[in-house]
């Protein structure tokens, strides 16, 4: 895992440095084609892409802005770093989402499930009356997913009649 890591991050480096290198290349290559000498003020002076805009009075006539610029680089690579990481991080999301579909899946089975009893039918035997104190005497229980594990051991509980009673597991 270390390894990969390294790797891939090495790899982003490698790629940034070498869009740094042909952006830079690219820049030198259109100011070097739109280097140019003008008459100016009585002389000539040497114009690209680049800085003749801050002659004064203003650029020359012929004179056009380079069409990309180290700024324009920097936001382009800055964004295409930003836009890579945000991908990474759509990952772990999706993940998360495919898992809950799964679950969703499984709840809705249950919850779609037509139980064998009817506890709303009035069909069947019922007892008439049921009146009486509850009592759990030596019980010993361990759930299936752990036999080894015994949850209850021996235990005895009585409550009575009308009592109200909570049992918490711990």
């Amino acid at each position: 895992v270390g390894f990969a890591n390294g790797f891939l991050f090495a790899s982003g480096n490698i790629m940034m440095a070498a869009a740094f290198l042909f952006g830079g290349f690219s820049i030198a290559r259109e100011l070097e084609a739109t280097t140019e000498t003008y008459p100016y003020q009585g002389g000539e002076i040497t114009v690209n892409c680049a800085n003749g805009a801050y002659l004064e009075p203003g650029p020359p006539d012929g004179w056009s802005k380079c069409t990309f610029n180290g700024g324009d680089l920097l936001v382009a690579m800055f964004t295409l770093q930003m836009g890579a990481q945000g991908l990474g991080l759509v990952e772990p999301a999706v993940t998360a989402f495919t898992k809950a579909r799964k679950v969703c899946y499984e709840i809705l089975k249950l919850t779609d499930r037509i139980p064998d009893i009817d506890c709303f039918s009035e069909a069947g035997l019922a007892p008439a009356n049921v009146k009486g104190d509850i009592t759990f005497d030596n019980v010993h229980f361990a759930y299936p997913s752990r036999p080894d594990q015994m949850v209850a051991q021996g235990y005895n509980l009585t409550i009575a009649a009308g009592q109200t009673v909570a049992l918490v597991g711990a």
